[in-house]
């Protein structure tokens, strides 16, 4: 997964260790753990809110490709409309 961040990309890569895509819950948790989660936690993004809850494992599947980018897409939305509205450009 590529997480977006105020100045770089963050790109998560895990192996297949347990079945379906079962993985993406421990990768949500690290992410949520990282200094890259921002302050503003899971109200940042409506995306940032499905992956704080895989990390809390409150869904009962992770997800698959489409819905990991739909999230990643949601948070680099926001964080990018951020930082528009910080620099005060429309």
């Amino acid at each position: 997964m590529r997480y977006t961040t105020p100045d770089a990309w963050q790109v998560y890569v895990y192996p297949r260790v347990r079945s379906g895509n079962d993985d993406f819950f421990t990768l949500s948790a690290d992410l949520v753990a990282s200094p890259y989660w921002p302050t503003t936690g899971a109200r940042t993004s409506w995306g940032d809110a499905r992956l704080s809850e895989c990390a809390m494992r409150q869904r009962s599947k992770a997800g698959g490709g489409t819905e990991w980018r739909a999230w990643a897409t949601s948070h680099h939305l926001a964080v990018v409309t951020s930082s528009l509205d910080q620099l005060e450009h429309p």
